[in-house]
């Protein structure tokens, strides 16, 4: 029993890890190669920093008792190995990442724009949550490249459009607050210009 305990917590501390290591890389990723390298970095320091707080707390000798190993010493090591290695994962990966994100908001303002009315279905000039969902359902819009673009559109709501209110979810000591956005044709006629600005310092890297 207490070895089926610390593999379900060494998994849980490697899982915690990895969120801790792409979040510090993806929060920051937006801003270039050189965060990037800093991100990275930071991620690493930390982990080494976890890996060895048993041997400074405990003293060194207790990284060759295997008892220890088994419990606290092990979990540690793997929250320190999923940091690091999801942080380095995450910074590889992000200039195809942020490429893919470009070329993708290159093709849904245009679609965006030429398909609002559509989209609307209740004519009201915005573009909500209900509208992309019952988009996604019309046959008109039932192609694979339209599918993506609707898609991206609802799960990027929030940055491509504007805030208008919230809403409390759950009961009402354990819920939360959920913002909503809407879309009009401002939002998405500046849409281009202001991921171009949030992400210019991979044009700057790309123009050198």
């Amino acid at each position: 029993m207490e070895i089926g305990y610390s593999i379900f917590f060494a998994a849980l501390a490697a899982a915690a890890g990895a969120i801790v290591g792409t979040t510090l890389i993806a929060m920051f990723e937006h801003q270039g190669r050189a965060a990037l390298v800093r991100q990275t970095a930071i991620a690493v320091i930390v982990a080494l920093a976890i890996a060895v707080a048993p041997g400074l707390i405990s003293g060194f000798e207790v990284y060759s008792d295997l008892q220890q190993w088994i419990s606290w010493i092990g979990i540690t090591s793997l929250l320190s190995l999923g940091i690091a290695g999801s942080s380095v994962y995450t910074a590889k990966s992000a200039p195809a990442r942020v490429q893919k994100y470009m070329d993708i908001v290159a093709r849904v303002v245009p679609f965006a724009l030429k398909n609002f009315d559509d989209i609307d279905y209740d004519d009201d000039q915005i573009i909500s949550m209900k509208d992309l969902d019952r988009a996604l359902m019309q046959k008109a819009f039932s192609g694979a490249e339209t599918q993506a673009l609707l898609q991206f559109m609802r799960k990027n709501i929030h940055e491509i459009g504007h805030d208008v209110g919230s809403y409390h979810a759950g009961g009402p000591s354990s819920g939360t607050t959920v913002t909503v956005s809407v879309i009009n044709k401002a939002d998405i006629e500046s849409y281009a210009a202001k991921t171009a600005q949030k992400y210019s310092a991979w044009r700057q890297v790309d123009a050198s």
